[in-house]
C-alpha cells in the first residue's frame, strides 16, 4: 500500500512541476525577439520572432526603416518538462521554419533554439526586445 502511495506522490510532483515549467516559459517566450544573424552581425535587414498568445508573427525590417513586413506566421505549442523545453510550430506559412524545436537557453534576455535538418542541426538564436 505503501508503494502505491508512493508512486501517487511522485506522478502528482511531475505532473505539478510539468504544468508550473510549462507556465514560466510560456510567460518568458511572449513578445518580440530579434534573431541574431550570427554569420552577419552587421546585417541590413532585422528579422524577428512576435510571440503572442497562440501564433508567432515572422517579421523582417531594414535598419533605417520604420517599415515592417509579415513574411508569415504560425500557431505555436510549448512542451515542457523540468528536463527538456520544446517549441512545437505548426501551421506556419513560412515553411521553414515549421518544426519541433528544443529551448536550449530560455531567460528575459536572451533565447536559443535547435532543430534537427537534413543537413544537421538549425540554431536560431535570439535576444528580447
Amino acid at each position: 500500500m505503501k508503494s502505491y502511495l508512493y508512486f501517487f506522490a511522485v506522478v502528482l510532483f511531475l505532473s505539478i512541476a510539468s504544468i508550473s515549467c510549462k507556465k514560466s516559459v510560456e510567460n518568458k517566450i511572449e513578445g518580440y525577439w530579434k534573431v541574431i544573424d550570427v554569420t552577419n552581425v552587421n546585417a541590413d535587414i532585422i528579422e524577428e520572432w512576435n510571440f503572442t498568445e497562440r501564433y508567432i508573427y515572422f517579421l523582417r525590417s531594414h535598419v533605417n526603416s520604420t517599415v515592417t513586413d509579415t513574411l508569415g506566421w504560425c500557431e505555436f505549442r510549448i512542451k515542457a518538462n523540468p528536463l527538456r523545453k520544446k517549441l512545437i510550430i505548426e501551421n506556419s506559412t513560412f515553411e521553414g521554419y515549421q518544426a519541433e524545436w528544443v529551448i536550449d537557453k530560455l531567460n528575459s534576455k536572451v533565447m536559443v533554439l535547435l532543430t534537427d535538418d537534413l543537413g544537421g542541426v538549425v540554431t536560431k538564436e535570439f535576444s528580447k526586445k
